[in-house]
């Protein structure tokens, strides 16, 4: 009889073999920082505001990947 360390490193790759075909690794959703600045006529800053936001990639009916934003938060600076 083969050792029962072959015995279950067949079990685990046929479980892995299995699962494997399952599983990917993608990201659809993102982390967007922006940061704006309003400027005077002299060049010099006259305000700052950041906007944050999590972006969402969603197929449509035909496949095309349309963004979706979700949890926007402006703060300023």
């Amino acid at each position: 009889s083969p050792p029962v360390a072959d015995v279950f490193d067949r079990a685990r790759e046929e479980a892995f073999g299995k699962i494997a075909g399952h599983c990917g690794l993608q990201s659809r959703t993102f982390r967007l920082v922006v940061l704006g600045e309003a400027l005077k006529a002299s060049s010099k800053t006259s305000g700052r505001a950041v906007m944050e936001s999590l972006v969402r990639l969603t197929p449509d009916a035909n496949g095309r990947l349309i963004p979706t934003f979700h949890d926007i938060r402006w703060h300023s600076l």
